[in-house]
């Protein structure tokens, strides 16, 4: 008898649970954020003015020329680190030995000038014979880059190159205060370069032409200048 009675109390339990009784009811509800975008920045150079591209006409010994290159920032990104190159291009690369560098002077925004030639920066003392003045063949042969398999510091001639943080604006002998990067987002570089036709020159220059060009990497890292 009691296991007939045990027996129906099982069956009825059974069924409660198949019917919902004596179960619970919890209360969710779920919410998904909008797309977390993950985009990267960009380094970005644009060389916005380079004037004059030529000396006068009547360009002669003891003459000087100056050219304005200005260099805007205009990625999202600071340019913490700026290296420059200058490439001899064209006519007689020989005339570059009688042109003398006066002045490298650079306009870094949230620094000021910075003077290259002569006093704490001394360029002329870092190239080839270590003093003044600087001619542009030398400017050229300034160039940094590693000689395979030696370790020395060449150029596009080979091997001229005092310091590898020669031509860094940003670093070495060409530092800023810390913190300040070489270009702002949005900012502005300038470099004036002045060019000095050396009164030392000969007869054998007259008509004689040489293009140059200078080329600039911007860098976040010193790692990946050249």
């Amino acid at each position: 008898m009691n296991k007939k009675i045990l027996a129906s109390i099982f069956v009825i339990g059974i069924l409660a649970l198949a019917m919902g009784w004596g179960t619970y009811s919890w209360f969710s509800n779920t919410e998904t954020t909008s797309d977390i975008v993950l985009t990267a920045g960009t380094m970005s150079i644009d060389i916005i003015e380079t004037a004059p591209l030529s000396t006068p006409a009547g360009w002669a010994p003891g003459d000087s020329f100056t050219v304005t290159i200005k260099v805007k920032n205009v990625g999202s990104i600071p340019v913490k680190y700026l290296g420059g190159n200058l490439i001899l291009t064209s006519g007689d690369w020989n005339f570059a030995g009688v042109i003398d560098v006066t002045s490298i002077a650079e306009y870094i925004p949230g620094y000021g000038w910075i003077e290259s030639i002569g006093g704490t920066q001394h360029y002329e003392t870092l190239v080839q014979d270590y003093n003044a003045p600087l001619t542009l063949m030398e400017l050229a042969k300034s160039y940094h880059g590693d000689e395979p398999g030696t370790g020395v510091k060449q150029d596009q001639f080979g091997g001229w190159v005092n310091k590898i943080t020669d031509w860094v604006t940003g670093y070495g002998y060409d530092i800023v205060p810390e913190g300040t990067p070489a270009i702002p987002v949005g900012e502005t570089y300038w470099m004036q370069l002045t060019l000095k036709f050396s009164e030392s020159a000969g007869d054998q220059w007259q008509g004689a032409t040489l293009g140059f060009k200078i080329q600039f990497v911007a860098a976040q890292d010193l790692s990946v200048i050249p």
